[in-house]
């Protein structure tokens, strides 16, 4: 097949261009033509320079994010490390080993389509953030280092100070070690270092004063020393101190030595009034015949000894010891030792030395003697050494209690009897100890009147019926209540066969009268029946108070002249009988009753008697007037013989009076005098027959 001609090779069927026409041409269309094409260029350029512009400030803006993602990063692990180097859970020698381990972990974002001039920058930017991490790592890990040796320095400095402080501390060789901590401090202040070790080393001289001042402040020679070194302006603080430190310091010490010293004044104005009383103890119980006991003595040597009154201590101390050593002999041997003394000193003449020697020894010699008489136990106890067993009053609630204390008792009873044979009768039975006296006070004083009898016939019981031992226990169980003494004296008191018949027809037995003085002494002490809220003298109605003592003087005249006391306490008991008659009576008048008063007079006291036209006197409970006059006729003859005096004087008995110096004893009175016998010692009779065998 032919292939036609003019077709081109690979056109495949297309139809190609007319051939060109070699035809004429205008420039111009050519011109206008170039320059359209040229337009397009440019116009086609320009599209591509815009997408190149913009792929690249997109890959710009792309590396900025990064630059800040990566300030962000490090900012967060700059500020993770800051903290820990202030927490102190980080070191400053590891703090920026620290953050390049960290910043090496981090990942630098890549971003493509960077120019070269972008790709520079960027990774300039990197480093210049990731420098600026480091450098604020440095000067946080320079702050760090700093607080710390700031701290190590402040640490040495308070121990220079507290060092500075000790006794005997040596400041200046402390001050010295200051220089040890140059190179610490220097890192620590940096140039401020050089102030602040001056200031500590002030400091510490100022500490040192301080503490001088509080050791001192109770020792005035260091106070004074102190003082002197603080004050002078050649001290030794003058060129340690600041000015304002050393006179505050110096101030504190002023008032230190003030006190100190005001302090000693009194201390000395004290010792010197403890040494006055002391010595004033000590003469009055050398005066008194007082012997101290050890407690005494060594208080008495703690405030005399070694002051101005040592001497007169001493010379009181071994006179002391002399009367001890008399008070040990046997009381006949004291008191003739007191009668020789006595006799020589009577023979020559005496200094007031002497004689006041002798007044204390005689003193000591009285008060023993006094002692045995009224408190035969304890001088029982200071002479022998053996001492009174306690009484148990617990068994008294036991059924046979009565019995046991009984055994008890009997033992004093026994002690007391045996002093008595070798002492006589001036040793009193006083069977209890003063403790035991005064339960025993107590418990009389509370009880209701038949719980005062039920104690009176146990004392009586425990006494083993010896008179004189329930006597001298009642006395001591009542000492301030003579009533109760009366009343407790009828109460054991055995009735003599005939009984006493009064005004009323009435025969009473002494335990009635006893009965009758305990209810009415109830009455008047609030404790009756008749008891009132206020208490005073109950609420049972009395009469008038100058209305009674009237009619009771009237009743017994002069039978008290020369004993006040002996009235009172006879119109004291009086009162109680006439009160408790008129309550067992159910008499609540309020009126006086002047029959029911004389007869308590005679119940209580017995009959006025006027006896020779010598004075009244109170014959005996139960005993009339024509029966006294004869019993006196009795016991005067009887005394006489006894005494061996002239029987004539019995017939000059209606010329003599009597005293009641007792229950049923009198003194026989010639005139004001009392009659004597040849011995010069006083007539005194007793009525009772039984007393008189």
């Amino acid at each position: 097949m032919k292939i036609p001609t003019g077709t081109p090779s690979g056109d495949f069927g297309f139809r190609p261009p007319d051939p060109v026409q070699h035809t004429r041409v205008a420039f111009d269309g050519v011109d206008a033509t170039a320059r359209a094409v040229q337009r397009l260029g440019e116009i086609g350029f320009g599209v591509a320079t815009r997408m190149r512009d913009e792929d690249r400030a997109l890959a710009r803006a792309k590396a900025g994010d990064a630059l800040l993602a990566r300030e962000l990063q490090v900012k967060t692990l700059r500020f993770d490390i800051e903290n820990r180097l202030h927490e102190g859970s980080l070191s400053f020698e590891d703090a920026e080993k620290t953050y390049a381990d960290a910043l090496a972990a981090l990942e630098v974002s890549e971003v493509d389509d960077l120019d070269d001039a972008t790709r520079v920058h960027f990774g300039t930017g990197v480093k210049r953030i990731d420098g600026a991490g480091l450098e604020s790592i440095r000067v946080a890990a320079r702050n760090a280092k700093q607080g710390e040796f700031r701290v190590r320095t402040d640490a040495s400095l308070d121990k220079f100070w507290k060092l500075a402080a000790l006794p005997d501390a040596d400041v200046a060789l402390i001050n010295a070690r200051l220089d040890a901590l140059d190179a610490v401090g220097q890192t620590a202040y940096g140039q401020e270092w050089g102030t602040v070790k001056r200031a500590a080393a002030e400091r510490n001289w100022t500490n040192q004063a301080m503490s001088r001042a509080m050791r001192s402040e109770k020792d005035l020679p260091a106070t004074r020393r102190l003082e002197s070194e603080l004050a002078a302006s050649d001290g030794f603080y003058s060129d340690k101190l600041e000015t304002g430190a050393r006179h505050a310091i110096l101030g504190t010490v002023r008032e230190n030595r003030a006190r100190i010293e005001n302090r000693n004044r009194f201390i000395a104005e004290r010792r010197e009034a403890r040494a006055a009383r002391a010595l004033d103890e000590m003469e009055s119980d050398a005066a008194h015949g007082v012997l101290p006991d050890a407690a005494k003595r060594s208080g008495w040597e703690k405030d005399l000894k070694g002051g101005r009154f040592d001497a007169l201590f001493r010379e009181r101390e071994k006179e002391f010891d002399e009367m001890r050593a008399l008070s040990s002999r046997p009381i006949d041997e004291q008191e003739k030792f007191i009668l020789e003394q006595k006799a020589a000193v009577g023979k020559r003449d005496v200094s007031p030395e002497e004689r006041a020697r002798l007044d204390r020894q005689i003193a000591v010699v009285g008060r023993n003697i006094d002692e045995l008489k009224n408190e035969p136990l304890v001088f029982h106890q200071k002479s022998t050494g053996e001492a009174v067993a306690p009484l148990d009053f617990s068994v008294l609630t036991a059924p046979d209690g009565v019995k046991k204390f009984g055994e008890q008792f009997a033992k004093r009873v026994e002690v007391i009897e045996t002093m008595r044979r070798t002492h006589g009768d001036r040793v009193r039975f006083s069977p209890f100890l003063a403790g035991e006296a005064q339960a025993v006070k107590t418990l009389l004083a509370k009880a209701p009147p038949a719980e005062q009898a039920a104690i009176f016939e146990m004392l009586q019981s425990s006494s083993g019926g010896k008179l004189d031992a329930y006597r001298g226990a009642l006395a001591q169980a009542a000492p301030d209540s003579p009533t109760l003494r009366l009343a407790g004296n009828l109460h054991v008191q055995p009735d003599k066969g005939s009984k006493a018949k009064f005004e009323i027809g009435v025969a009473r037995t002494n335990r009635e009268l006893a009965a009758t003085l305990l209810e009415g002494e109830a009455i008047l002490k609030g404790k009756g029946e008749g008891k009132s809220k206020d208490g005073a003298r109950g609420g049972f109605p009395i009469p008038p108070e100058n209305e009674f003592i009237e009619a009771f003087s009237n009743c017994v005249a002069d039978a008290y002249a020369g004993r006040p006391e002996a009235y009172e306490i006879g119109r004291n008991a009086v009162l109680a009988f006439y009160v408790g008659e008129a309550a067992n009576e159910g008499r609540v008048s309020g009126r006086l009753d002047v029959l029911r008063l004389r007869r308590a007079v005679r119940n209580v006291l017995g009959e006025v008697v006027d006896y020779n036209g010598q004075g009244r006197v109170f014959a005996p409970r139960g005993v009339d007037k024509a029966a006294f006059k004869d019993r006196v006729k009795e016991a005067f003859h009887a005394e006489l013989k006894a005494r061996k005096m002239p029987e004539s004087l019995l017939e000059q008995l209606p010329r003599f009076g009597l005293t009641k110096i007792g229950e049923t004893s009198y003194a026989v009175r010639q005139g004001r005098n009392f009659l004597v016998d040849g011995a010069n010692n006083p007539v005194v009779i007793d009525l009772d027959p039984q007393v008189r065998k």
